[in-house]
């Protein structure tokens, strides 16, 4: 049996990594449950996108995709003509309801509260009585989203510094043979004096 040497593992990265830093985007308090809605629709003209709806998208949709797996999401992202943007709700019972974005324009916690006034039901209502009082952020600021943008670090390689120099052939050693006293003696050549 064969004994690993460390020079032939790869090290694996240490430290907060990007996908901790997804991970922590997504799993962040509060959690956008949308228990009794089976169907949303987000409708905006891409040109004409404003602060709050743009953030809603960006950062709130892909948490809400995260905490309901099972939720069918239609995006509609018109580029031309004019479009209300609007989100629109169809609910466990059939009944269809809808928010306007333009209302909250410069305000994107405001249209997330709202949203989740609306549909956030026993999870929300929870969430609610446990922060009364206290200062809470429905965007927590944790940076930069990190679904979206890229690392800020990326790595530089670097060349290597090692000679480029080719080796005497004659004192190279076959990778296939074993390597013990009597193979090294072999073929390294003799010095003569």
């Amino acid at each position: 049996m064969s004994a690993v040497t460390l020079r032939n593992v790869k090290k694996l990265p240490t430290g907060y990594s990007r996908l901790s830093r997804v991970l922590d985007h997504l799993n962040q308090e509060p959690k956008l449950h949308l228990p009794k809605v089976t169907h949303l629709k987000v409708r905006w003209n891409a040109k004409k996108l404003e602060r709050g709806s743009k953030r809603f998208v960006r950062d709130a949709l892909p948490r809400i995709r995260y905490a309901n797996p099972a939720l069918d999401i239609e995006v509609d992202k018109q580029w031309t003509g004019d479009v209300e943007p609007q989100i629109q709700f169809r609910f466990t019972n059939g009944e269809v309801k809808t928010i306007s974005m333009k209302e909250h324009e410069d305000k994107p916690s405001a249209l997330l509260t709202q949203v989740m006034d609306f549909a956030g039901g026993d999870p929300w209502a929870q969430y609610k009585k446990r922060t009364e009082g206290k200062e809470t952020f429905v965007f927590p600021f944790r940076g930069p989203n990190p679904m979206v943008t890229p690392p800020s670090k990326t790595p530089k390689y670097k060349k290597s510094t090692k000679s480029t120099k080719q080796a005497d052939p004659d004192t190279l050693v076959d990778p296939y043979l074993p390597i013990t006293p009597t193979t090294a003696e072999a073929t390294t050549p003799a010095t003569s004096s």
